[in-house]
């Protein structure tokens, strides 16, 4: 959960410098996501991009948006 959370605090603190507003409503959305996890009971794959996508497109209960899916990505090879 430390990938996650070095890069969702870059995009929703402007660490990363002037991002579009589809990426920052993305990092929103991701963070929306995950708390939803109890993080006790189940780990979170951030180092494999398939069940990263799969487990956030289940949560959300309908296909990540492009921006979504860039995010999670960038979290997988940070």
């Amino acid at each position: 959960m430390i990938k996650v959370n070095l890069v969702l605090t870059e995009y929703l603190t402007g660490e990363k410098g002037r991002i579009d507003e589809g990426k920052i409503a993305a990092a929103h959305s991701i963070k929306e996501l995950l708390s939803q996890i109890d993080f006790k009971a189940e780990v979170v794959p951030e180092d494999n991009l398939e069940m990263f996508v799969r487990l956030l497109t289940s949560l959300k209960g309908f296909p990540l948006n492009m921006e979504e899916k860039e995010l999670v990505e960038e979290i997988v090879n940070y």
